[in-house]
C-alpha cells in the first residue's frame, strides 16, 4: 500500500449490542435481567430490545438494528439459520450469542456474554451529566424480594436499581443521594411523595444513557413529550424501553418515560399519589407547559382513555393512544466523517503502524476483563488518485474480514463503511496494516466472512462457496498499462471522458466501423464456405490451421492499421467541436477558438507520452514516406524502404502517433471500463477503491470460469459490472455470468454499463428484468448506469 502521511481519528463509544427476543420463548423473568444488565453498561440504555414471534424480524424491526447497527446480537436461544444468514449480511456484527446456553440449570436469569462492555457507576461526574443541573440529587429506590408483581416492575423497569458491592458503594460515598427501600406499595407511596417536590432528582436508568452516543433522531411530533406507558404485556415493557432512541439529542439522558402497570392505575389508595408524582415528573421545574402522553401497545383506545381517565384531572395529556410495537427510527447521520472536540486525533506514515489511544474516562468497576470501541477514520491516500483533490477514507464493505487484516483483532465494519475495533480495557495498543486493493478486493471475492469466536452462533453456518482464485485478465492489464501510462485512474477519466478525444484516438488507432463491418464479412463468408464442403479428418486440420493462419494475419494487419496525423487535423477536428458546442448553445454567446488551450493539451498528452510526436519525410528516391519519432529523428534520416539516405525538409510538419499501449486498449474495449470507473470516482463522496478486470476460477485446476469488467468499492459499497463498448453488445449470457458472480460475493450493487448514448435493447432490458428477480432475495441493488450526457456532447477542448 503506497501510503503518505495520514491521519487516523478515533472516537471512543461503548460497545453497541441488541437483544432479539423470540415471544414464544421470552418470559417476564427475563426482561428486569436484561434491562438490569443494560442500566450498568456505558451506553447501554440504547441497546434495543426486538421482540419477535416468528423465524424472521418484522420490517420496522429490521429498520432499527440496520439503523443503530450493533456490533453483538444476542438472544434468548440459538436463532433460525435463515434469520442467522440475514443478520450477517446486512449486519455484520461481531458475534451473534444466546444467552441461554449455559442457563437451562441456573436461576435466577443473568445475561453474560463472551466480550463484555464496560460498566458505569453513580459516580458524582455522571450524576452531574445526566442531570444537566449543577446540584441533582442522586436516587436510588430498592425493592424487596417480597414486593407484589406490579410495584416491582414499575420500580425496577421504571426507575432502575443496583446490587451493592463494593465499587458501587465507593461510588455512592462521593456524593449524597437518596436511598428508599421499597418493602410494599405504602413504602412506594412515601419515597413518591418525597420525590414530588421542586428539584433535579437522577436515577439509576438515566447514568447508562452516558456518554449519549447515539446520533440525534430526526424531528418527531411526541419526541419531547414525556411517556407513559401503560400495560401489562411484554411489548409494553419493550416499547417502554426503546423510547429514548426516538427522543432528540439534548432530551435523552432526563428521566422521560415511565412504565404503569394497570395494576397500580386501579389502585384507587394509591392513585392520588401516583397522579401528583406524575405530574412533578413531567414537570420538575414548575413550567405548567409541559404534557404527557398515554400510550399503551396491549391496550386499545377506548380502554386505555377509561384506564387513566382518573389522573387527567392532575396530569396534562397530549394524546392517549394505542401505538404499535416499533415505529421507523430516523437518526441524522453525515455522509462523511464529522471529527469533533471528543475525538482524538493521531498521525502515522507507514502503512504498518502502532498507535497507542488514549482509553475512555470511565471509572473502573468491578473488572479489567471489559471492552469499549474505536471507531477509526483514516484518511486513505494513494499514488492511483494523486491530483484528485477530494480528501478519501477507509471506508469498506461490511466484511469484517477486512477490518480484522487491518487491526488483528476482534473488530468490524460498520454499516457507514467505517472500521471499528474492539479495545480491551488496560490494552489500548492498536497495531494498523492497510491494506492495498488487491488485498481488498481478493478478501471480497473469495474470503469466507470471519465469525467473531466459537461462541459465536454463525459458526455452524454452512459456509458459501466463493471464488477459489482471481487472476488479472488480459484487458485488466491492458487497462493496468494504460491508467499507468496516463498517470492514474483520474487522469485518464479526465481525457477520455471528453468526446472529442476519443474522436482523435479513434482515428490515430485506425479504427472504423466500415472497416471492421467489411472485413467480419470477409471472416464470415470464408469460415461459412468451408463449414458447408464435407469435411474429412485431414480437411478439419487443414480447416483448423487455414483459419488460424488468417486470423493470425487480420491480428497483424489491425496492429498496423495506427495511423500519424498532423497538427492541422487535430486543429480542423477541434475546430468542427467547438463549431457544433456553439450551435446547441441557443440564445448565448458563441466562444471562440483558442488555440492555446489546444496545444497546452497536446502538450501534456506528449509528455506523458501518449502522444508521440515525428516526422514523416518523403523519400526523393522511392517516393515511400514513413514516420520517423523525434527521439529516433536526424538531420540526415535512413528510408526505411530504400534504405537511402536523404535531408530532411527544412519544413517538415509534425505529425503525432498514438502510443501503441492505448492503441491496443482502444481495440481490446478497455476505454468504457475507465471511463465508467472515473464517473463513480468523481460521484463518490468520502472513499474510493477499483480494480481492473479480473478473471474468476471456481478450483486450483482449469480455466477461469467468469470474467468482471469492472469492480469498484464506492463510499463503502461493493459494485461489480459488465461494462460495453456499445449496448449492442451484451448478449443474455453476460447477464446470467453476472448473477452467479453476484450470488457467490454478494456484492452490494450489480451495474451493466455502456459507452452508447442509444436505447437500451431488447437484449439488455429483459437481462436487467432476469437479474433483479434472481438477486431479490438477497438485497442486491441492480441498475443500468448510463454515463453522463457531457461524455456524448461536444465541448471545448481540454
Amino acid at each position: 500500500m503506497d501510503a503518505g502521511p495520514y491521519s487516523i481519528h478515533v472516537e471512543k463509544r461503548p460497545l453497541r449490542l441488541a437483544f432479539l427476543l423470540d415471544k414464544r420463548r421470552l418470559q417476564w423473568e427475563h426482561l428486569p435481567a436484561i434491562f438490569a444488565y443494560n442500566r450498568g453498561k456505558w451506553g447501554g440504555r440504547f441497546n434495543p430490545l426486538i421482540g419477535f414471534d416468528t423465524d424472521d424480524l418484522p420490517s420496522p424491526a429490521w429498520d432499527i438494528l440496520e439503523t443503530l447497527d450493533p456490533d453483538i446480537i444476542l438472544s434468548l436461544d440459538r436463532l433460525a439459520d435463515s434469520l442467522l444468514t440475514d443478520i450477517d449480511d446486512r449486519l455484520s456484527p461481531c458475534t451473534v450469542e444466546h444467552l441461554c446456553k449455559r442457563q437451562e440449570d441456573i436461576a435466577p436469569f443473568r445475561v453474560n456474554i463472551f466480550e463484555e462492555g464496560l460498566s458505569i457507576l453513580p459516580t458524582w461526574p455522571n450524576v452531574r451529566v445526566a442531570a444537566h443541573a449543577p446540584n441533582p440529587i442522586f436516587v436510588l429506590l430498592e425493592p424487596a424480594r417480597e414486593l407484589d408483581q406490579d410495584t416491582r416492575r414499575f420500580v425496577e423497569l421504571t426507575f432502575g436499581h443496583y446490587d451493592h458491592f463494593v465499587a458501587l458503594d465507593r461510588a455512592l460515598s462521593q456524593h449524597s443521594h437518596k436511598s428508599f427501600p421499597v418493602s410494599n406499595r405504602p413504602d412506594l407511596a412515601t419515597a413518591l411523595q418525597q420525590l414530588t417536590t421542586f428539584g433535579t432528582f437522577v436515577h439509576p436508568t438515566q447514568i447508562s444513557t452516558l456518554p449519549n452516543p447515539i446520533p440525534d433522531a430526526e424531528y418527531q411530533r411526541f419526541g419531547e413529550t414525556f411517556t407513559v406507558v401503560v400495560g401489562d404485556s411484554l411489548d409494553d415493557a419493550i416499547y417502554f424501553w426503546n423510547r429514548p432512541l426516538y427522543r432528540p439529542l439534548w432530551k435523552r439522558s432526563q428521566f422521560n418515560e415511565v412504565i404503569l402497570p394497570t395494576g397500580l392505575i386501579k389502585d384507587e389508595a394509591f392513585r392520588p399519589v401516583l397522579a401528583e408524582w406524575l405530574h412533578r415528573a413531567a414537570d420538575p421545574y414548575g413550567s405548567t407547559t409541559t404534557r404527557v402522553e398515554f400510550v399503551s401497545v396491549s391496550l386499545n383506545q377506548s380502554d386505555l382513555t377509561a384506564l387513566v381517565a382518573p389522573l387527567l384531572p392532575t396530569v396534562r395529556a397530549e394524546r392517549i393512544a394505542q401505538v404499535v410495537p416499533y415505529e421507523a427510527l430516523k437518526l441524522r447521520r453525515w455522509p462523511v466523517p464529522v471529527i469533533r472536540s471528543t475525538t482524538d486525533s493521531y498521525r502515522a506514515t507507514a502503512s504498518r503502524e502502532q498507535i497507542v489511544l488514549a482509553e475512555p474516562d470511565v471509572e473502573m468497576s468491578y473488572s479489567r476483563d471489559e471492552h469499549w470501541v474505536a471507531d477509526l477514520f483514516v484518511e486513505f491516500h494513494s499514488t492511483r488518485y494523486r491530483n484528485y483533490i477530494r480528501d478519501f477514507w477507509w471506508q469498506l464493505p461490511t466484511h469484517n474480514g477486512l477490518a480484522q487484516r487491518m487491526f488483528r483483532r476482534t473488530s468490524r465494519v460498520q454499516r457507514s463503511g467505517y472500521p471499528s475495533a474492539l479495545m480491551k480495557r488496560g490494552e489500548p495498543r492498536l497495531d494498523i496494516d492497510l491494506l492495498d486493493e488487491a488485498a481488498i478486493f481478493a478478501t471480497l471475492l473469495i474470503e469466507q466472512k470471519p465469525s467473531g469466536s466459537n461462541l459465536d452462533d454463525r459458526e455452524q453456518l454452512a459456509a458459501r462457496r466463493r471464488f477459489h482464485d482471481l487472476r488479472t485478465s488480459d484487458k485488466g492489464r491492458y487497462l493496468n498499462g494504460l491508467l499507468d501510462l496516463f498517470g492514474g485512474l483520474f487522469a485518464a477519466s479526465n481525457v477520455l471522458e471528453v468526446r472529442y478525444w476519443r474522436r482523435m484516438f479513434t482515428i490515430l488507432s485506425g479504427i472504423d466501423a466500415n472497416s471492421d463491418a467489411r472485413r467480419l464479412e470477409t471472416i464470415q463468408g470464408r469460415l461459412r464456405k468451408r463449414a458447408r464442403m464435407p469435411l474429412t479428418a485431414g480437411d478439419y486440420e487443414r480447416f483448423i490451421l487455414a483459419t488460424g493462419e488468417y486470423v493470425l494475419q487480420v491480428a497483424k494487419e489491425v496492429g498496423r492499421e495506427g495511423r500519424e496525423i498532423p497538427y492541422s487535423a487535430f486543429r480542423g477536428e477541434a475546430e468542427k467541436e467547438l463549431s457544433e458546442y456553439n450551435s446547441r448553445r441557443v440564445g448565448e454567446d458563441s466562444r471562440p477558438f483558442d488555440e492555446e488551450d489546444l496545444r497546452r493539451a497536446m502538450g501534456e498528452l506528449t509528455e506523458a507520452r501518449i502522444l508521440l510526436m515525428g516526422v514523416r519525410p518523403r523519400c526523393p528516391s522511392c517516393g515511400s514516406a514513413y514516420w520517423y519519432h523525434i527521439d529516433e529523428a536526424s538531420q540526415i534520416v535512413e528510408c526505411k524502404g530504400c534504405e537511402r539516405r536523404h535531408a530532411l525538409n527544412p519544413q517538415e510538419d509534425w505529425f503525432y502517433r498514438l502510443n501503441t499501449l492505448v492503441q491496443t486498449a482502444f481495440y481490446q474495449g478497455v476505454i468504457p471500463v475507465v471511463v465508467t470507473l472515473g464517473e463513480r470516482l468523481q460521484r463518490s463522496r468520502s472513499g474510493f477503491f477499483y480494480r481492473t478486470s479480473v478473471e474468476l476460477f471456481l478450483d486450483e485446476q482449469g480455466p477461469p470460469s467468469h470474467e468482471i469488467d469492472a469492480l469498484c468499492v464506492v463510499d463503502g459499497k461493493f459494485m461489480i459490472g459488465e461494462v460495453k463498448q456499445s449496448n449492442g453488445l451484451f448478449s443474455p449470457a453476460d447477464f446470467d455470468k453476472l448473477a452467479e458472480v453476484a450470488e457467490r460475493v454478494q456484492p452490494d450493487t450489480v451495474f451493466v454499463a455502456s459507452l452508447d448514448l442509444t436505447q437500451q435493447t431488447t437484449t439488455i432490458t429483459h437481462g436487467l428484468a432476469r437479474l433483479r428477480e434472481r438477486l431479490a432475495s438477497r438485497r442486491i441493488e441492480v441498475k443500468w448506469i448510463q454515463l453522463s450526457p457531457h461524455v456524448f456532447e461536444p465541448s471545448p477542448i481540454r
